[in-house]
């Protein structure tokens, strides 16, 4: 008997490991293949659970094997969210990189790099845990891996868009200058394509006329559609306005036969500009040092 106690006690850690981690096992029977975005969370999850489950900490193995869980029932899984256990300055951080993160999960990023999507997720999870369990970043880099994964997602978000152009039309009623249910309906609509985009154009075009009058209806209608847009989130310094007083109108390609009671918005998306990268500083430094070269970005704003 006096063997049997240590014994059982070296024996026991190793029971817990295989037995106590079920949710591990669940995941791991079902096989995610990472064809869609929640299977590719999955398979995500699994991969953490395992690593974790590895290290001993079966409890957080099996959190995050639930999620994978989750994730191929059907059920929305959001990222973790921010502690409050940490410090203030900790949780602004994750609360912003976790903004960051969320303004990609949408269902058509979802669809168009499901992969790439997920491992983003599952880098923030492991961020905020190793904050949690206050790891060295250079031993567990995960805070790095996210941002790098979202520059990524936002390049390929971007290439994706890359010159697109897209029309709407904002209709008044004769002699109205306030925008109804349908118009305001399709402001909302050209927000929702610029959302989480930077670099964007937002062409606003409409007939003056010829007379006082309806050149005053026509600025004034003008004016209406750009507050709402700005209200809608729109960066007023993307919006352009031109007015047409001839016969027709070629913009973008689009013929916009002449209509004084429409404006017509045209969107275009453009490519997220590379940071400049600054030129290596030399080994020897020279009495009179050359000035580095740097690249300049011209960014038109947009006219009232």
């Amino acid at each position: 008997m006096r063997h049997f106690r240590p014994l059982f006690l070296m024996i026991a850690p190793m029971i817990c490991l295989t037995g106590c981690a079920g949710q591990v096992h669940k995941l791991h029977d079902l096989k995610p293949a990472a064809t869609d975005f929640p299977s590719s969370l999955a398979s995500e999850y699994q991969d953490y659970a395992d690593s974790e489950l590895e290290q001993g900490r079966t409890s957080i193995a099996n959190h995050f094997a639930s999620k994978g869980l989750d994730s191929l029932n059907g059920k929305v899984v959001e990222p973790e969210p921010v502690p409050k256990s940490l410090p203030e300055a900790n949780q602004q951080m994750l609360g912003e990189a976790r903004a960051q993160l969320e303004k990609f999960l949408t269902d058509d990023i979802k669809a168009a790099m499901p992969q790439k999507l997920a491992h983003a997720q599952l880098l923030f999870d492991c961020w905020q845990n190793e904050e949690r369990k206050k790891l060295d970043q250079e031993i567990a880099p995960c805070e790095a891996e996210f941002h790098a994964s979202l520059a990524e997602l936002q390049d390929v978000s971007d290439a994706k868009n890359l010159g697109q152009n897209s029309s709407y039309v904002v209709n008044f009623t004769s002699k109205s200058m306030v925008l109804d249910k349908q118009a305001l309906a399709t402001v909302d609509d050209v927000a929702k394509q610029i959302h989480g985009l930077q670099h964007y154009t937002v062409k606003l075009s409409t007939y003056v006329g010829k007379g006082h009058e309806q050149h005053r209806l026509s600025d004034t209608r003008l004016k209406a559609v750009r507050k709402a847009l700005v209200k809608a989130k729109v960066g007023d310094k993307h919006i352009h306005v031109k007015k047409v007083s001839g016969n027709v109108v070629v913009l973008s390609r689009d013929k916009i036969t002449l209509d004084s009671k429409k404006v017509t918005i045209v969107v275009k998306t453009h490519r997220m500009p590379k940071p400049s990268v600054e030129a290596p500083k030399p080994a020897i430094v020279m009495p009179a040092p050359a000035t580095d070269a740097t690249t300049t970005t011209t960014i038109e704003n947009g006219g009232h």
